[in-house]
């Protein structure tokens, strides 16, 4: 993996969200986690090549585009490689009129390539296990709520994007989303 293309990934992420929150934290700290749990399969998997550095570092950006006004897809090719700009533009939501909208929308492209499908599953695993508590001892008063949408999303959401690839990793989101922590 380039170390130095993921580090100036992780500086752009800690830049573009510096005023955002993630609960009680600010969202670098959710970027961490989605790149971290990234990296985790990337070595279970044993994923070589360049996809390696460019999955860590969409790890790191996958909000950027929806979250970050200013910042495009034409950016994110020309810093980090159309293979980068092509992960993130997977995960990031398409317009709605509301969440079940936007998702309906949004799991076509992600189910097109199995590493957005990775970069996906990575995020929502950091999301729910926030949610259930594994990051907290004091989770914030909303996270029972989002932890009830993740589940209640479960079955379209693996209906839309489960394929053969990442068994171990689906497993994981499962016993999450069913409150077992290991």
């Amino acid at each position: 993996m380039n170390a130095d293309i993921i580090n100036q990934a992780k500086e752009l992420a800690k830049l573009a969200h510096k005023d955002q929150k993630w609960g009680s934290n600010t969202y670098f700290v959710h970027l961490s986690l989605v790149a971290n749990e990234m990296e985790f399969w990337i070595n279970f998997y044993n994923i070589q090549g360049s996809i390696a550095t460019s999955l860590v570092c969409a790890g790191w950006l996958h909000d950027l585009l929806e979250d970050c006004p200013g910042y495009t897809y034409e950016i994110v090719k020309e810093v980090y490689g159309q293979e980068t700009a092509d992960l993130v533009f997977s995960v990031t939501d398409e317009p709605g009129k509301n969440r079940q909208e936007k998702k309906s929308k949004t799991y076509p492209k992600i189910k097109q390539n199995k590493y957005s499908i990775l970069l996906k599953l990575c995020d929502r695993i950091v999301n729910v296990s926030n949610c259930a508590g594994v990051y907290s001892r004091h989770p914030d008063p909303k996270d029972q709520y989002f932890l009830n949408i993740y589940r209640k999303e479960q079955a379209e959401f693996s209906k839309q994007l489960k394929t053969d690839d990442w068994p171990e990793v689906w497993e994981k989101l499962e016993k999450l989303l069913q409150g077992k922590k290991d």
